[in-house]
């Protein structure tokens, strides 16, 4: 109540006041065009006159941090709280005067993903004469980090300034643990919690195609999209078709499937596939290359690898920002897309990729050792083989050049407190009944009790619990 009454008594003294200025007034806050009678207030107007009016009146602002930058200028701690999301994308210099108008700061990304650089902000066409440029311009930044502390993003700047790590431990997107469990073990070092699956199904379905890599693009991958689109998507139990994004790994493949679906449709007795494409789209449906996916995300998502062996068979090892030493980034974002279920087609030989074990051993967790562990973990999933999934997975653990180089989210478990219930609780259990550090359904869970045991012990059961 005290809150309540002190902030109408602020509002109505600062509207007194404002009206006191003549040319000034509330209504004017909200004045969309200039009239005969009052001109229009620009925002940076209405703060410079009375900065307590306004954020009284709109006490949380969401704006860009250039725009936070233009209208406070000056205005150092002028808000209680600065909060910035997707702050692996943010460039510092863009964002250091921002940053200066809260008292306290929020900031809020992933490491793990797409950072502000230059490298990433070109868009990769698929010609592999550019890859040994890229290579000359990752050395070169290199040798200027070995003379700067550079921080790239916003992130690296509050890293770097030791602020005080929180971790969002849940995996929220993901609703079959496999869609998340290769990321978690490469990047995250297995600390995020995935979604139990509810029902039985096989979240991730592997194409392996076979096409040629000709010109930038690879038309029977293509053409293996547009199969998957007729005759994969179904609507749901509501009638509803699921939402779906299609990936590819350079924009030349994007392009090219832009091109073909509209063909499709337009073909003679392709009324049907016409219009369900139509609903897709109308659903939001997306066709985009890997520089341009983050923060997007559907039921399914299509994922077309796009390189595969030239017309005279020979297969080039050359994957364009992928190779980059933070190509993992991509990787990571592009693979963790679906909500509900990926269709993998790729075109690169079996006989490369599953050839991964020794490349993480050599490269680590980066590069073409990570994305070809990755094809051999879809494929895994996709035939049901649980044992080469868990093998993938294991290489990755066992890899001694992983990028999660001493954070605060590696820091070992304290299991003590575990350990003192597990000896309190563990004897009033037939054996096996209890077991501690267990995972199941996606989650690892400090002690779980297995009904499969049905015999209860005589015990005083509410001095258990």
């Amino acid at each position: 109540t005290f809150i309540r009454d002190w902030w109408i008594y602020r509002q109505m003294a600062s509207a007194e006041r404002f009206e006191e200025e003549g040319d000034l007034a509330v209504r004017h806050l909200y004045n969309k065009r200039s009239s005969k009678n009052h001109r229009r207030l620009s925002l940076r107007l209405m703060v410079r006159r009375d900065p307590d009016l306004f954020s009284c009146f709109f006490p949380i602002i969401l704006v860009t941090p250039n725009v936070c930058s233009n209208l406070f200028g000056g205005q150092v701690g002028y808000f209680d709280l600065a909060l910035f999301d997707e702050s692996s994308q943010l460039r510092l210099e863009d964002t250091l005067p921002a940053i200066l108008k809260g008292q306290q700061k929020i900031i809020a990304g992933d490491r793990h993903q797409m950072p502000p650089s230059n490298y990433f902000n070109r868009i990769f066409d698929g010609e592999l004469d550019d890859e040994d440029q890229w290579k000359e311009e990752e050395a070169f930044k290199y040798e200027l980090e070995e003379a700067l502390l550079a921080c790239e993003s916003l992130l690296d700047f509050g890293m770097a300034c030791q602020f005080q790590p929180y971790f969002l431990d849940f995996h929220y997107r993901s609703r079959h643990p496999y869609l998340i469990d290769f990321s978690n073990t490469a990047f995250y070092g297995g600390r995020l919690q995935a979604l139990p699956n509810r029902k039985a199904y096989r979240p991730i379905s592997f194409f392996q195609v076979d096409g040629i890599y000709h010109q930038n693009i690879n038309k029977q991958e293509i053409e293996q999209v547009i199969k998957i689109l007729r005759d994969h998507i179904h609507p749901g139990a509501d009638g509803r078709l699921p939402t779906v994004g299609i990936a590819t790994l350079n924009i030349s493949q994007r392009n090219q499937i832009k091109r073909a679906l509209i063909d499709e449709a337009q073909a003679e007795g392709q009324e049907a596939f016409a219009n369900k494409l139509s609903q897709l789209e109308n659903d939001g449906l997306f066709i985009k290359n890997l520089e341009n996916i983050q923060g997007d995300e559907k039921d399914i998502i299509i994922l077309s690898t796009t390189y595969g062996p030239q017309k005279d068979g020979r297969f080039y090892q050359r994957f364009g920002p992928l190779n980059h030493q933070k190509g993992y980034k991509l990787l990571n974002v592009i693979i963790t897309r679906a909500r509900m279920q990926l269709f993998v087609c790729t075109s690169i030989p079996p006989s490369i990729y599953l050839g991964y074990a020794s490349l993480l051993t050599e490269l680590g967790n980066h590069r073409k050792a990570v994305f070809f562990a990755y094809l051999a973990y879809a494929r895994a999933v996709s035939e049901g083989d649980d044992a080469a999934r868990k093998a993938v997975l294991l290489s990755l653990r066992q890899s001694t050049k992983s990028p999660r180089p001493g954070f605060a989210e590696d820091a070992t478990e304290d299991t003590t407190f575990i350990e003192e219930v597990w000896k309190e609780v563990h004897p009033h259990f037939p054996e096996g009944q209890l077991s501690k550090h267990r995972s199941f359904a996606g989650y690892q869970n400090d002690l779980l009790f297995d009904p499969a045991i049905a015999n209860w012990p005589a015990v005083d059961r509410k001095r258990v619990v």
